[in-house]
């Protein structure tokens, strides 16, 4: 019987083998600690930027919103190097449509009519659509002809609805039945509506869109007088924009005849205490925007809306 005989050799390769094991080991284990730091630093400096991003749209936010600080002056964007900037944009609410004045008033009705076929609806459904807004705000549960109330909701397996009250935000007419037709033809129509103005249409801010469909005037017409507003740049909201002072040089830049006129005067206006402010502040690639609705009245400020982004 053999004797088994101690290896030096192989007791040194062993040693070696679970040295090496173990440097792998430990290399991993540092290599994963630097990247988890490496990661916690990535993120810190991530929110340090955003939250950079942030202060410089509330500097931008807080320079428009001051009474004296007109649309399109230069102080509402400013560029800090090397990669700092802030860029304001101060507009009239009463751009936008007020959905609520043109339901509750019969004589706007066909404001939002022209609007809807110049989006591309036709007759038959803009009297859905129309008639289905008008059911969601009156005060009662009588369907319109093309409309609809508690009951064709409750067939859509909705319960609760209309409620029957004029609309509190632009998002909840997206709730209204019908709305998908307009959804189809205009994606962005949010954009154009509004719940917090008057219910008049600044014609020196609106699109060539809703001035067309509030002066009952063509499109061509409607674009003619955007441009002229636009001036010399042929850019909204920069130094050379022309501000109409009175509704007659609207009329006369409209091309209307003073009596075509008289129908739509009671509707429009060249200005409003409503403000929509959009404010973005950049660092490199980060960014944060603030949407605010402020009035401006005898030199105060009234906020109404504040949304991030």
């Amino acid at each position: 019987m053999r004797t088994a005989r101690f290896s030096p050799h192989r007791h040194r390769g062993s040693a070696l083998l679970i040295s090496l094991w173990a440097l792998a080991i430990l290399s991993f284990a540092i290599l994963g600690a630097v990247q988890t730091s490496s990661v916690r630093l990535d993120e810190d400096l991530a929110r340090q930027r955003e939250a950079r991003a942030m202060e410089l749209a509330e500097s931008g936010l807080a320079i428009a919103s001051h009474p004296n600080v007109r649309r399109g002056e230069s102080i509402l964007q400013k560029e800090f190097p090397p990669y700092e900037s802030f860029h304001a944009d101060l507009g009239s609410e009463a751009a936008r449509v007020q959905i609520n004045a043109c339901l509750a008033d019969s004589k706007k009705r066909p404001i939002l009519e022209r609007l809807f076929y110049l989006w591309g609806l036709r007759n038959a459904e803009i009297d859905l659509v129309i008639d289905s807004l008008a059911d969601w705000v009156d005060a009662n549960d009588i369907k319109r002809i093309n409309g609809a109330e508690s009951a064709e909701y409750t067939t859509d397996g909705k319960t609760n609805y209309p409620p029957n009250r004029p609309f509190e935000s632009v998002e909840e007419m997206a709730l209204v039945k019908n709305m998908n037709l307009l959804e189809k033809v205009k994606p962005d129509w949010r954009d154009y509506f509004t719940v917090w103005s008057d219910g008049k249409i600044d014609l020196n801010e609106a699109s060539a869109e809703v001035i067309s469909a509030a002066c009952n005037i063509s499109l061509g017409q409607a674009q003619s007088l955007v441009s002229k507003r636009n001036g010399p740049d042929a850019h909204s909201n920069t130094p050379d924009d022309v501000r109409y002072t009175d509704l007659n040089q609207i009329r006369i830049a409209l091309g209307m005849a003073q009596q075509n006129f008289q129908s739509v005067a009671e509707h429009v206006t060249l200005e409003s205490s409503l403000r929509r402010i959009t404010s973005t502040g950049k660092v490199g690639p980060y960014q944060k925007t603030i949407s605010v609705l402020v009035r401006v009245s005898n030199q105060t400020i009234q906020y109404y809306e504040w949304l991030e982004q």
